[in-house]
C-alpha cells in the first residue's frame, strides 16, 4: 500500500495497487461515457468494469458518474483531474526507478575499507571521476557496503566487481584476479600517551609488549590482515586485540596506551591523523605496506578492466608522490 493524503478532504487514506487499476479504468470510462466501449478498450468485460467503478465509488465515498443519462458528476470531473496528475506522477516515478535499476545493474561496484585518510581511498576516489570522464556513456562506478563479508568474499560472490585488499586470498578464486598495485613505506601509529613516542624511528623489536589493534568487522579485517603479514614477514609474531568497530577513523579514539596500528608513513604528515595519533616510520628498508586490487573478470562487465587500468596508473603516481 502507498500512503497518501485524502483527495479533496475525503476518506481516501491509502492508495493500493487495486486503486491505481480502478483509477486507470475510470479515466477511460470518463472519456467514453459508455461502459461497453470502455470495457472493450480495456479488454475486460462490461460487468467487471461496472463492478470496479462501483468499488472505487464506495472507497471514495462519493459518486463519480450519473448513470441516466451517463455523465460525470462535479466531483467526478475534479477527481478525473486528480487521476491524471497522480497516475502521471506515479508512472514517471516507476520509469525513473527502472532507469536507476538498469544503471545500477550495469555500473561497476566497488568495495574497500572506508577511511578519510588513506592511500587506498585516494586511488579509488581519483579513479571514479577519471573513469566517468573517459567513459561518459557508461554508468559511474559506485560503492557497495557490506559489513558482514570481507572485501575478498564480496568480489568472489559477485556482489562487488573491484576491491582494495592488503594481501591476496589464501586460495585461487575462479574469475578473480589480485594484483599488487602499490607498496608504501610502513609506519606505526599509536596514542599520544604511548611510550613509543619517545623514539624518533622504530624497529620491529621496539614493538615487543605492544598489541596490534584489529577489527572484528569482516570488511575492515583486510586492513589488519596486511598489518599482520607485515609483522610476520619481518620475523615478529603479532599479539592482536580485537574490537568491534566498523569505521577505520574510529581507531584514533579507541587506541589504548599499549596498542598500535600500521599504516602508510605518508599519513604522519596528514593533520587529521596527527591531531589524534602519533606516528613513527619503521626503520627498516624492507618494511613496506602492500596494496592490492582484486577484481572479477566477467564478459558482461568489460569496463572493469578499464577501471582497474586507471587504478594501476593512479597507484603508481600516488606511490611516487609519497
Amino acid at each position: 500500500m502507498v500512503e497518501r493524503q485524502s483527495l479533496g478532504g475525503g476518506g481516501l487514506e491509502y492508495l493500493g495497487d487495486k486503486m491505481f487499476e480502478n483509477m486507470r479504468e475510470f479515466r477511460v470510462l470518463a472519456k467514453t461515457l459508455n461502459f461497453n466501449t470502455a470495457a472493450d478498450q480495456l479488454h475486460i468485460s462490461q460487468p467487471t468494469l461496472t463492478r470496479h467503478i462501483a468499488s472505487l465509488e464506495q472507497e471514495l465515498g462519493f459518486r463519480l458518474l450519473n448513470r441516466n443519462p451517463m455523465a460525470l458528476t462535479a466531483q467526478g470531473r475534479y477527481f478525473l483531474l486528480g487521476c491524471d496528475e497522480v497516475l502521471s506522477r506515479y508512472d514517471e516515478v516507476v520509469r525513473q526507478c527502472k532507469v536507476i535499476a538498469r544503471k545500477s545493474s550495469e555500473a561497476i561496484r566497488l568495495n574497500m575499507p572506508l577511511s578519510s585518510n588513506s592511500i587506498w581511498g585516494d586511488i579509488f576516489y581519483r579513479a571514479v571521476p577519471e573513469f566517468a570522464r573517459s567513459f561518459p556513456d557508461t554508468p559511474v562506478p559506485y560503492f557497495v557496503h557490506d559489513d558482514f563479508s570481507s572485501i575478498g568474499q564480496s568480489i568472489a560472490s559477485g556482489s562487488a566487481d573491484v576491491g582494495i585488499v592488503f594481501r591476496p586470498p589464501d586460495e585461487d578464486l575462479p574469475d578473480c584476479m589480485c594484483e599488487k598495485i602499490a607498496e608504501l613505506p610502513l609506519a606505526v601509529f599509536f596514542s599520544k600517551s604511548n611510550p613509543l613516542k619517545e623514539k624518533d624511528a622504530l624497529r620491529f623489536e621496539d614493538l615487543d609488549g605492544q598489541y596490534l589493534l584489529c577489527s572484528s568487522n569482516a570488511k575492515l579485517q583486510t586492513v589488519f590482515d596486511g598489518a599482520i603479514d607485515a609483522l610476520i614477514r619481518n620475523g615478529v609474531r603479532p599479539k592482536c586485540r580485537y574490537r568491534d568497530f566498523t569505521d577505520f577513523d574510529m581507531v584514533g579514539f579507541i587506541l589504548e596506551d599499549d596498542e598500535i596500528v600500521f599504516g602508510n608513513a605518508a599519513n604522519m604528515l596528514d593533520p587529521n591523523v596527527s591531531a589524534k595519533l602519533e606516528g613513527r616510520p619503521i626503520d627498516n628498508g624492507c618494511a613496506r605496506y602492500p596494496i592490492y586490487v582484486m577484481y572479477r573478470k566477467h564478459p558482461e562487465r568489460e569496463k572493469v578492466a578499464d577501471f582497474v587500468a586507471i587504478c594501476k596508473r593512479l597507484a603508481t603516481a600516488i606511490q611516487a608522490e609519497n
